[in-house]
């Protein structure tokens, strides 16, 4: 978040400057995220969306998409996303509950104002990303959470689990995550409500309607090459794992990488492995061999016996059991190499 226009300026100078710098390809999929891109003022976001459209035909993606929170949606910076093909929008809702350790809380009536904004002019393709496990809030609580987003009629819902980590607010206010068994019964929970009404688990944490799944996502999931660009962005390009840096003093000195590594094979592997494995629907054999012109079956077949309880494996695909799909990183301790 950026607390002055000043700031705000320097900083999409230097952001125009590192896209003007990635690689010239064709892409099919944008997504404007890390947190509230629509809490720039409306000359700001036509800049960016102005500069997007220099440099990609943003009429022919398959998905472009924009996070937000409620707070920061109105009807004019509705209009102008249209005006520039963006066609799905990521809202940020923690929780409907007012919590004394959140420094934001949304309102259901807000919130539905907002939404009915939205699908008025179009929007129909809405994501809400809910974050379940806060001290202090019951499963009665998490169902009513759901209960409200599902009124909404979303064509997608993420369900994070409260990650604490160090020097965040929460950190600081020395909030206690709840045990890991708890947060099994609230996700649990949040697949039956889903299901119930046809939104549907494709990956650990998201769920959508049929048709809806984040194509944007998904390439990652599946391992493909990304760009990206940005405070603290990483992408993914020819084997190469670039992260940016997380200081605004070297960005807006255009000093914007900090690391840039050349994944080994095993990396690559891994990386695989571990990416799609989070998909309801795993990896295909083919794709496997295809990427590392290796059989899996046979690769890997000793960690294969020792994760077989977990696995399904046919003639042409592997996956997590749906019933253990929430444990994913222990099974991958032992399905690694």
């Amino acid at each position: 978040m950026f607390y002055n226009q000043d700031y705000v300026d320097k900083y999409m100078y230097a952001l125009f400057y590192e896209l003007d710098l990635l690689p010239k390809e064709t892409i099919k999929t944008i997504y404007i995220g890390g947190g509230t891109p629509l809490a720039l003022d409306i000359k700001s976001l036509k800049q960016l969306l102005e500069k997007l459209k220099s440099l990609y035909k943003l009429d022919d993606l398959d998905e472009f998409s924009v996070e937000t929170t409620i707070s920061a949606i109105d009807e004019e910076k509705i209009r102008l996303l249209k005006k520039y093909h963006v066609n799905r929008i990521s809202i940020g809702i923690q929780t409907f509950k007012k919590l004394p350790y959140l420094n934001r809380y949304d309102e259901y009536k807000m919130v539905k104002e907002k939404t009915d904004l939205l699908k008025s002019m179009g929007f129909n393709n809405i994501n809400f990303d809910l974050i379940y496990g806060w001290p202090s809030l019951n499963l009665k609580d998490f169902k009513e959470d759901i209960e409200c987003i599902l009124s909404l009629d979303p064509a997608h819902v993420s369900l994070y689990p409260l990650a604490i980590e160090d020097n965040t607010i929460l950190s600081y206010k020395k909030i206690k995550p709840i045990e890991d068994d708890e947060y099994a019964k609230f996700y649990e929970e949040g697949i039956n409500l889903l299901q119930d009404v046809g939104i549907y688990r494709y990956e650990i944490s998201n769920f959508s309607k049929p048709g809806f799944e984040s194509k944007h996502n998904l390439s990652y999931w599946k391992s493909y090459d990304y760009l990206a660009a940005g405070l603290g962005a990483t992408s993914f390009y020819n084997s190469h794992r670039i992260k940016r840096t997380l200081s605004l003093k070297k960005y807006l000195s255009h000093d914007f990488i900090d690391i840039d590594e050349k994944e080994e094979l095993k990396e690559l592997k891994n990386d695989f492995l571990m990416l799609n494995l989070r998909l309801v629907n795993g990896f295909k054999l083919d794709d496997y061999y295809e990427r590392f012109k290796e059989d899996f079956l046979k690769e890997y077949k000793k960690e294969i016996n020792d994760t077989k309880e977990f696995l399904e494996i046919d003639k042409t695909s592997v996956k997590i059991k749906p019933s253990k799909l929430y444990i994913l990183d222990s099974i991958l301790v032992d399905l690694l190499k």
